[in-house]
């Protein structure tokens, strides 16, 4: 079972770990070293942490969290087609989509796109399908358009998540983290990355 929901390391945020990771290991004192880890820590959970957003602005009505529910819900790598996505709301389509863009400012194929994106990212890290099956499966028909897609979202191209997160999985694994194995601040880190400690 793969989960729905990761935090995905983009370029940036992969190589920030790896830094601290460099620095923790390299900390010639024991305060150095737990300064690092508590920065360390905060950067994590800045991940989890977000403003305001628009949804608590706005407050969706009740129908549309039952369609995003729905809508997360939904199994993308089965054929479907926009007409299916509707069928999840009494709403019509003109109504749907209005709706959908003004409390979650975003249209309803950018987050279908995104959810398809998130699971693409999923899959890249728990399979070894190829990136075109990965790409067909959730219904792209062109591998250039799902790049060009996962980089403008991601800031890397599939085959730079997938080899990133092999390269991280692996110091996961072999960095022995400050020095001490299977320590509570790695056990995070894998968590944090989803990697299975």
């Amino acid at each position: 079972d793969i989960p729905n929901q990761l935090i995905h390391m983009n370029a940036k945020i992969f190589e920030m770990a790896l830094t601290f990771q460099q620095l923790i290991l390299e900390s010639k004192t024991e305060e150095a070293k737990n300064i690092l880890v508590k920065s360390f820590i905060s950067f994590a959970f800045s991940l989890f942490h977000s403003t305001e957003t628009a949804e608590e602005e706005k407050h969706i009505p009740e129908w549309l969290q039952d369609f995003i529910q729905k809508l997360n819900d939904f199994d993308f790598t089965t054929e479907f087609n926009l007409s299916d996505i509707y069928a999840l709301s009494n709403y019509s389509q003109t109504t749907l989509s209005r709706e959908f863009k003004k409390y979650v400012g975003k249209t309803l194929i950018a987050y279908i796109n995104d959810l398809k994106l998130n699971y693409a990212c999923n899959q890249l890290k728990h399979t070894d399908l190829s990136i075109l099956s990965i790409a067909s499966s959730l219904g792209f028909d062109s591998l250039s358009h799902f790049s060009h897609l996962f980089k403008k979202k991601y800031g890397i191209t599939p085959l730079q998540y997938r080899k990133n997160w092999y390269k991280y999985k692996k110091a996961c694994i072999n960095a022995s983290l400050f020095h001490y194995e299977k320590t509570p601040l790695l056990i995070f880190i894998c968590l944090l990355f989803n990697y299975d400690t």
